[in-house]
């Protein structure tokens, strides 16, 4: 998680490491797919990442609850405490707020929220989505020497 984190410049999930990264919903967040038919979200996810192990898949679906934030704050990320202010029943509009106020001093919108990434077992290929503000999407990044890339972005949503 950390070295694709890392390499978020080259992919534009974080624009720079004092984007606000959110410890609320992060971990493995169901998408609602943007697909008809009979196409499961293992199965989509399987085909995406070009996996036919579908239980290789299920596992980590099953084991991705969350993300290790602490470790990503020893990186220099920085973690907004959204879970945090929403159990002292802080309204939705004051932790915005709050939001806002880091924001402007470092140039940047709103908080983060991912999921883990689902792996192909070549490690080459991972499935993520990203949520920034009401908008987000998922994509597919692929390893190629030692380096996270954007492949392909697989679907978008606004809220």
């Amino acid at each position: 998680m950390n070295q694709v984190l890392s390499d978020t410049t080259d992919i534009q999930i974080l624009r720079s490491k004092s984007e606000l990264i959110s410890n609320f919903g992060s971990g493995y967040m169901s998408p609602s797919l943007p697909i008809e038919g009979e196409l499961s979200e293992l199965h989509f996810i399987s085909e995406s990442l070009d996996e036919p192990d579908t239980a290789f898949i299920q596992q980590q679906l099953k084991h991705a609850t969350s993300v290790n934030l602490d470790t990503l704050s020893t990186y220099g990320f920085q973690i907004f405490d959204l879970k945090g202010k929403s159990k002292l029943n802080h309204s939705y509009k004051s932790i915005v707020e709050y939001a806002d106020s880091i924001n402007m001093i470092t140039d940047n919108y709103s908080f983060l929220k991912f999921t883990i990434p689902i792996f192909n077992k070549n490690q080459n290929l991972a499935y993520m989505r990203f949520q920034r503000g009401s908008s987000g999407e998922a994509i597919i990044l692929e390893k190629i020497e030692d380096h996270w890339i954007r492949k392909i972005k697989l679907y978008e949503w606004v809220e």
